[in-house]
């Protein structure tokens, strides 16, 4: 009678034993999970990496999201619960979120956004010199500027900005090269580096221009005939503006051995005299759109932006 009941004893306790261990460390097989990355905006955030770990922090899987946001991987649970998804990118905040088992989990990105001006400049348009100038009138506005000077691949260094900036940034591009205009495609071109081998369509560089997830976005081009920078631009979120229209070269202003254009100057002596983009821009047209003006070349606007640029 004793050694049944010891038997019967050890039995509970090995099924008890059974089911605690069962219940930490069993394996539950292939589970999936997905989801999207959103900005608070509610657009898609690519390449935020989610990654599940265990409560001994291990990875059980991972992916990256695409251009949707989307992600779905599957993992081999480890029974080491509680487990933890992790959503992460650059200039983003971490976001984690507790799971229990697979399924849909979504994830709103936040960040804190920059001030950011890219300055492309073509060194037979204008002088490094001068630039240099408009670069200290942003950083005085609390822009981070990037000085392009005769950029051979613009497609990669777009690229390269895609890879950085997040959809909290403001960005300004301003671009000066010698330009021209092609009727049959009605589209303009300008030169981005002094050899002449890197010219790009506005509706080119829009194109990278819309890959970027910043919500406040700008472009200046001086160039000759590049009205059809504006035109190209004419929707939210963009404020763009051209220098001329697509029928009239962009006059330049040279003194001593630097050179610069005449809608620049204009535009960039009123931003450093404390007004707005949409100010600047209207100062600078005054000595530009009349045959009676210094430079007659007749800028065009397209304002689709709430954003004042400058102070």
């Amino acid at each position: 009678m004793n050694k049944l009941k010891k038997g019967i004893s050890l039995f509970v306790i090995v099924l008890i034993l059974a089911g605690i261990t069962t219940a930490y460390v069993t394996v539950h097989g292939l589970t999936t999970f997905y989801g999207t990355a959103e900005n608070p905006s509610e657009n898609p955030v690519s390449g935020v990496g989610v990654v599940l770990y265990d409560s001994y922090y291990n990875i059980l899987g991972s992916d990256s999201t695409d251009s949707n946001g989307d992600y779905s991987f599957t993992a081999t649970l480890s029974g080491h619960s509680p487990y933890n998804l992790y959503a992460i990118r650059a200039r983003f905040d971490t976001e984690v979120e507790p799971v229990t088992g697979g399924g849909r989990n979504d994830f709103e990105m936040e960040g804190d956004g920059f001030k950011l001006a890219y300055l492309f400049y073509a060194n037979d348009a204008t002088d490094e010199v001068i630039v240099a100038e408009y670069e200290e009138i942003l950083e005085e506005e609390d822009y981070t500027v990037d000085m392009i000077g005769d950029c051979a691949n613009v497609e990669s260094k777009c690229e390269d900005i895609a890879d950085y900036e997040i959809y909290s940034d403001t960005i300004f591009v301003y671009v000066i090269g010698h330009g021209e205009y092609d009727e049959e495609e009605e589209n303009s071109y300008t030169f981005f580096n002094k050899e002449r081998t890197q010219d790009l369509g506005s509706h080119e560089f829009k194109g990278y221009m819309d890959d970027w997830e910043a919500e406040r976005k700008c472009i200046l081009v001086d160039s000759c005939y590049s009205g059809g920078w504006a035109d190209d631009f004419a929707e939210s979120p963009y404020l763009a503006m051209s220098s001329t229209d697509e029928d009239h070269p962009a006059h330049l202003i040279t003194v001593g051995f630097t050179s610069e254009g005449a809608f620049s100057r204009y535009f960039f002596d009123y931003v450093d005299s404390g007004h707005t983009a949409v100010q600047s821009y209207n100062y600078a047209e005054t000595f530009c759109d009349e045959e009676t003006d210094p430079y007659t070349q007749y800028p065009k606007k397209e304002d689709y932006s709430s954003y004042t640029w400058f102070n």
